[in-house]
């Protein structure tokens, strides 16, 4: 056997013993909630744990078990799918405001029992300082080491533009990197994707309107990794929408970045500037087919991001590829993804079927595939992130003035915020979700007709109020 299949088979068996201490875990702290502390159904679950941290600790010193934004982390190896199982654990050391455990060798059963008594502790309460033993490290983090998302949140709604310019950019070039490695070595660094999600949930929590202008009018500088990212933050929008927790949101948002990997598989030909013959429309079909065959071959990966890849192009009626057997269903992540690519790829593609087309026709060509193609529900979650008339629009109010759309409104698809320009030069702010008594329909002025598209409205984002968490 060379070094190198050993060095697996040694991460693959460790993963294996830490999955088994999670599980362990987790049903010890289960039991605790369903028996007393003395029952001899909770005393064999730790006894089960202390008997797999022995094994452990025969190869190492320690165990270091970390929570990132709703997932655990042991050692160096991330969790997700565990998380997802072992949600109530989770959220019993955060609730205990505990931001890191270490197991230590010569560990009882007794401190085990009392540290699960201590996870069961009410949420909120302001008496947990954690929990300390000799074999125990679990300290409550400090008030002031925790963060504050709201803190210095009073920005210019321009500069959250460029914030969210160059998230963006940074997260082209992640998805460049990630795209390559995992086609040339077949391997996937998903705790470092993670981490790096973090940015860009926190800003998507905070403006998700900045990040639309970015993904609206940005051009296209690297067609798969822009297509990967701006199906990305669409899917985390809808994800929110769903409610989607942080530990959900980041396996939906891997499962996008890599949903197309089906089509780095293809010939090169079909790469470039190639214009599809009779027949050639099949076999760029078997790009999910590919794409998932890959992904399930890479250690580490869910079978839910395996299913994003395979099941991207089939329908809300069943209609798509590629046919699924019997009764069975597409995967929640793939019906997101679906449509967030179909709004990615119409905006971004110059290579194979049409040339890019302007985002406000490729909402209104999402509205009337809703129903068909696709899940109206989703929709409805997803239209306001761009809203009937997208950032970048140009488009003549009821009044007779012209004006650019800066900004999309949350709460109203068709009545969005506006940069008007007079005669002089000057420009001025309008919100068109403004009510006005004796107005028609309510409101103050209304779109009338759209004329185009600007695709430089850097000089109008001044115009943005400031905003603290604004939702509309």
């Amino acid at each position: 056997m060379s070094a190198g299949a050993e060095v697996n088979d040694q991460q693959k068996r460790e993963r294996e013993m830490l999955v088994k201490l999670l599980r362990t875990w987790y049903g010890a702290a289960k039991n605790f909630k369903l028996y007393t502390a003395n029952h001899p159904t909770s005393l064999e679950s730790c006894q089960k744990m202390t008997l797999v941290l022995e094994e452990i600790f025969r190869e190492r010193l320690e165990v270091a078990i970390q929570h990132t934004d709703g997932m655990f982390m042991v050692e160096d190896h991330l969790f997700i799918e565990e998380s997802l199982l072992y949600y109530d654990l989770l959220k019993g050391i955060e609730d205990n405001r505990i931001g890191s455990v270490t197991f230590l060798p010569g560990i009882t059963g007794e401190e085990l029992t009392s540290f699960c008594l201590t996870l069961l502790r009410k949420a909120g309460d302001a008496s947990s300082n954690g929990f300390v033993t000799d074999h125990i490290r679990a300290p409550a983090m400090l008030k002031g080491d925790d963060m504050n998302r709201k803190k210095d949140a009073r920005v210019k709604g321009g500069t959250l533009v460029l914030r969210a310019a160059q998230v963006h950019e940074e997260w082209i070039g992640i998805a460049d990197k990630l795209l390559s490695k995992l086609l040339e070595e077949q391997n996937i660094a998903v705790s470092e994707i993670a981490l790096s999600l973090d940015k860009l949930i926190d800003l998507m929590h905070q403006s998700p309107q900045s990040l639309a202008v970015v993904v609206s009018l940005k051009p296209t500088v690297n067609l798969s990794a822009h297509h990967a990212v701006n199906t990305m933050i669409s899917s985390i929008f809808i994800g929110q929408q769903l409610g989607y927790d942080v530990t959900a949101l980041k396996m939906l948002a891997i499962a996008a970045l890599v949903h197309d990997v089906g089509r780095h598989l293809l010939p090169s030909d079909f790469a470039g500037d190639y214009k599809l013959a009779a027949g050639d429309a099949d076999f760029v079909r078997l790009h999910t087919r590919d794409g998932a065959s890959f992904l399930a071959g890479v250690p580490g990966v869910p079978m839910s991001i395996v299913r994003a890849a395979l099941e991207h192009h089939i329908g809300f009626d069943g209609s798509g590829y590629p046919e699924l057997p019997g009764s069975q269903k597409a995967h929640p992540f793939s019906r997101i993804i679906a449509l967030a690519d179909f709004v990615s790829w119409r905006t971004v593609s110059e290579s194979h079927y049409r040339k890019p087309a302007p985002m406000h026709r490729v909402i209104r060509a999402l509205l009337r595939r809703t129903g068909s193609q696709f899940e109206p529900f989703l929709v409805k979650l997803l239209a306001p992130l761009f809203g009937l008339y997208p950032p970048g629009t140009r488009v003549r109010l009821s009044d007779g003035s012209e004006a650019v759309v800066i900004e999309p409104n949350l709460r109203n698809i068709s009545r969005p915020a506006v940069a008007c320009v007079a005669a002089d030069g000057s420009m001025s702010y309008r919100w068109l979700g403004t009510l006005s008594e004796g107005a028609k329909g309510g409101f103050a002025c209304s779109v009338t007709r759209v004329l185009g598209v600007e695709q430089d409205i850097a000089p109008f984002l001044d115009l943005l109020p400031e905003v603290t968490d604004k939702v509309a």
